[in-house]
């Protein structure tokens, strides 16, 4: 599949594994993420990532501001490789979640970003990180993940939004009631009823 189709990504849902859900749902991470948005938030979504090498930009890789929720939204990043410039460093824009500019569409180049944040400046970061590093940080700001030129990148990451015991959509991950059980009455706090299959 590499070969024939050469992607720039493959993501799949989070392993319904106690041990997947005991690093999403690590202590010190979901403590900073109750205290930042002050409530118990839930898990919206939870995926495996792994970003080759590609002639081309998709996604994530333009520079963008996540919309799952308008005032509150965190998501995680477990990075399971080194990430670095040639593997992919994460970019994020510090201070941009309230800064007004680039708001009209959904992608914005390097170009148009780096006119105002050039790589370098204070506000522009470039996470060049070891294996084990955990990023939490407020995607509403302007953040891209950086193309791989070489190797790959593996990283796991969460979603965190208000719960919504309105919502109608299919869940993005599921967790069968075994695994469920032995988490934590505080990671339970995390996970939606609706994410909960029998297995």
């Amino acid at each position: 599949m590499l070969k024939d189709f050469k992607p720039s990504t493959l993501t799949v849902p989070m392993p319904s594994d106690k041990m997947f859900y005991d690093l999403w749902l690590d202590p010190m991470v979901i403590s900073i993420v109750s205290s930042y948005l002050d409530f118990f938030p839930h898990m919206t979504e939870a995926y495996i990532r792994r970003n080759f090498p590609s002639d081309y930009k998709v996604m994530n890789f333009n520079w963008h501001r996540d919309s799952n929720h308008d005032k509150y939204l965190l998501k995680a990043f477990f990075f399971f490789t080194d990430c670095d410039i040639k593997t992919g460093a994460h970019h994020y824009i510090a201070g941009s979640v309230q800064d007004p500019r680039f708001r009209d569409k959904v992608y914005y180049s390097d170009d148009e970003i780096n006119s105002v944040w050039p790589i370098g400046s204070n506000d522009h970061m470039v996470s060049s990180v070891p294996a084990g590093t955990i990023i939490i940080e407020d995607t509403r700001g302007l953040h891209k993940a950086g193309i791989p030129s070489m190797a790959y990148r593996d990283l796991g990451y969460a979603v965190f939004s208000p719960p919504n015991f309105f919502r109608r959509l299919p869940p993005l991950f599921q967790i069968e009631q075994s695994v469920h059980d032995v988490l934590s009455s505080c990671q339970k706090k995390f996970i939606p009823s609706s994410n909960i299959i029998n297995g």
